[in-house]
């Protein structure tokens, strides 16, 4: 790889990152819905070391304990500290999202080193969320930091089995699952996979590497348990299970009106319930209860909404970034397909203006090939068989665990890891 395409990489990723940061100070659209948690739970941290993510001098909320687990929040309050304003942490995400291009570049040209770079910028072009969220005040680049730092770690301890990197990966995952709650059964595949390949390799001394994650789950979920009489490690899980999986699981059966009014009845019975723990087992009882039921549409809801993680163009995101929301079109594409299914997302699309909708349909045309390209690259024997298998883990996860929430959002954390395979797909095989 010429060092002249190196420069004209980071020079067109730097300027993807100052165009979408030049617009922001134009418009100050730096805060997302849950921007406010977070922001809440960064000042109640910094003011009284108290984990809460909603105002104190409102009714107080249970759920808001352990909804947002501490990592983001404390960043964001040191970087307010240093800097007086959340635009210090922002440029702090602008910083991490370049470095992660980087790491993520770097990682591919390890593998191939006659790598097509020219698909690089394109995909990445038609990526504008990994641009968009370094400028939002959202844990989603911090978290890809986390994870690309993990795979990295992984690949250096399979080439060299250096006990260091098994420790670093472990310290990465944790770092995730401090990010971000969804991460946290990954902890089990890392006990699982590292735990493995330390036997295999007889370094008995990376054994407490393997297990360390687990442990903070488990010694996290027992503060949680403490702190809100409910053992648990965020109650964003049911809080999840209700909206999206019982709720679009009970609107694709009965239709949108009596759906949601099914579902408010399971709500409203939780909350009545004489104490959080109370509730909480109540909410995911009732919730199970509906999916068991009803098995196999709910199977096929969940495979649509991980096909819907890896192609969602981002409509909320482009739009919440633009200010484009009109006030008589509130719906967005989780709502049409939560309705009609892709149906209503076609007929959702073509009520767009035709730029927006031009716009969306490339970046549906490049996510698709990114899916097609990794497909391909995962039977390729471009990359070592146990990284490539734990490369794509790392992709499939999350994909897995949002099931029919599955949105462009949720891509952002391992899009790189895609657009990295993707770029390294299909290629001829080095001479020796």
């Amino acid at each position: 790889m010429k060092a002249d395409f190196l420069r004209r990489f980071r020079f067109w990723v730097l300027l993807l990152h100052l165009l979408a940061g030049g617009y922001q100070l134009l418009h100050q659209r730096i805060y997302l819905v849950d921007s406010a948690e977070y922001s809440y739970a960064a000042d109640n941290l910094m003011a009284s070391g108290r984990l809460y993510s909603g105002d104190l001098d409102a009714p107080f909320r249970p759920e808001l304990l352990t909804k947002r687990p501490p990592l983001y929040p404390a960043l964001l309050g040191l970087m307010r500290r240093l800097s007086g304003s959340d635009w210090g942490m922002l440029a702090l995400q602008v910083l991490l999202s370049l470095l992660n291009c980087e790491l993520a570049f770097r990682l591919a040209l390890r593998f191939r080193p006659q790598m097509r770079p020219w698909r690089w910028l394109l995909l990445l072009a038609l990526t504008p969320a990994q641009a968009l969220y370094a400028v939002v005040l959202m844990a989603e680049i911090p978290l890809q930091t986390a994870l690309l730092g993990l795979l990295w770690a992984y690949a250096e301890w399979d080439r060299n089995g250096r006990t260091r990197w098994l420790w670093l990966g472990a310290g990465a995952l944790i770092a995730a699952m401090l990010l971000k709650p969804v991460w946290y059964l990954f902890s089990l595949v890392w006990l699982l996979w590292a735990g493995a390949g330390a036997l295999r390799r007889r370094r008995f001394a990376a054994l407490p590497a393997a297990a360390l994650p687990l442990l903070v789950m488990a010694g996290y979920i027992a503060w949680n348990g403490a702190r809100t009489g409910y053992p648990h490690f965020s109650s964003i899980q049911n809080l999840s299970l209700m909206q999206y999986s019982a709720q679009n699981l009970l609107i694709s059966l009965h239709g949108q009106e009596t759906g949601t009014a099914l579902a408010d009845s399971i709500w409203f019975a939780a909350k009545r319930q004489p104490d959080f723990a109370a509730q909480e087992r109540f909410l995911q009882q009732e919730c199970t209860a509906v999916i068991r039921a009803h098995p196999l549409r709910y199977a096929a809801l969940h495979l649509k909404g991980m096909a819907n993680f890896f192609l969602d163009p981002g409509r909320f995101d482009l739009y919440t970034f633009f200010g484009w929301q009109r006030a008589d079109a509130p719906q967005g594409l989780l709502a049409a397909f939560s309705q009609n299914g892709y149906a209503g997302i076609w007929a959702y699309l073509r009520q767009q203006q035709p730029a927006v909708l031009l716009l969306l349909m490339l970046i549906l045309a490049a996510n698709a090939a990114k899916l097609l390209l990794t497909a391909l690259w995962a039977f390729q024997p471009i990359v070592p068989l146990t990284i490539r298998l734990f490369w794509l883990a790392l992709m499939a996860y999350p994909a897995l665990l949002t099931g029919p929430s599955g949105a462009s959002r949720f891509l952002v954390p391992t899009g790189l890891l895609m657009i990295a395979a993707a770029a390294m797909a299909g290629l001829p095989r080095q001479k020796a």
